[in-house]
């Protein structure tokens, strides 16, 4: 297998400190395990759509594949290159909501450190210590006491559960899709075609909703955080970044 071939590779070369993983599938846990004795440093790149939390866990560092994918286009020639706003406790505790609802549709256990993987796969931006929380399991607890979350323990493993299922999404990503949707009812298209992503960022910046207020340095990046989650696809056609909704994404529409 892959694992094994990895591990003998590792004892053949011993100059060898750094691993890199193309995958999010669970099944490679040993073998980061096993790496991880002979203090080789492991860097897994997945898809976070699939990716699983407790492999991730295991890894050094892991970036989904699009946040690695140059920026090559210039979507706002206008804007300044302000730095993004942190994102605020609010925004942070309806990110952790979504993550363990994320776990929960797809049958994942939400223990405490998969579901900051999660968070931190859905916006990279979240950092619990900017928000004034000494640790992550300090963050959870106040999110808990704020009603927000529920927690329970089960073989020793602290597991985060929501009073309800009702499925979130952050205001910005609602209106990105909003933006796609209005865009295309005014051509008179249908909801699910596709559309420029440029078409999009003038879509907000003329309703004055600034992305960046959201913990996001670029505008590609907002979308490739949407697409993280399902809710839209992309392409690349004749050089242009174009989205289009999903049928999931199609149930955040009212």
């Amino acid at each position: 297998t892959l694992s094994t071939q990895a591990v003998e590779l590792v004892f053949q070369y011993s100059h060898i400190r750094k691993l890199v993983l193309v995958t999010g599938d669970a099944d490679f846990r040993p073998l980061l395990q096993s790496i991880r004795k002979q203090n080789i440093q492991s860097i897994v790149i997945c898809d976070a759509k699939s990716a699983s939390e407790d492999l991730l866990l295991l890894a050094d560092d892991y970036k989904d594949f699009r946040d690695i994918i140059p920026d090559s286009e210039d979507l706002e020639p206008d804007q300044t290159s302000a730095k993004p706003t942190e994102i605020s406790y609010a925004e942070a505790v309806g990110l952790l909501r979504e993550a363990v609802a994320f776990m929960h549709r797809n049958k994942r256990t939400p223990s405490l450190g998969a579901v900051k993987v999660r968070m931190k796969l859905l916006n990279e931006s979240f950092d619990e210590e900017k928000l004034g929380f000494r640790s992550w399991k300090s963050f959870v607890l106040k999110a808990k006491a704020d009603g927000a979350v529920e927690t329970r323990v089960m073989n020793n493993d602290l597991l985060l559960d929501l009073h309800d299922e009702k499925n979130e999404i952050p205001e910005i990503i609602a209106e990105f899709l909003k933006g796609i949707d209005s865009s295309l009812r005014d051509q008179g298209r249908s909801t699910t075609d596709w559309l420029p992503l440029a078409t999009v960022s003038n879509y907000l910046r003329e309703h004055g909703i600034d992305y960046k207020k959201h913990g996001y340095t670029r505008f590609k990046k907002l979308a490739e955080a949407i697409e993280k989650r399902g809710l839209i696809e992309h392409s690349t056609r004749d050089a242009q970044f174009r989205v289009r909704i999903t049928a999931e994404g199609s149930a955040f529409l009212s």
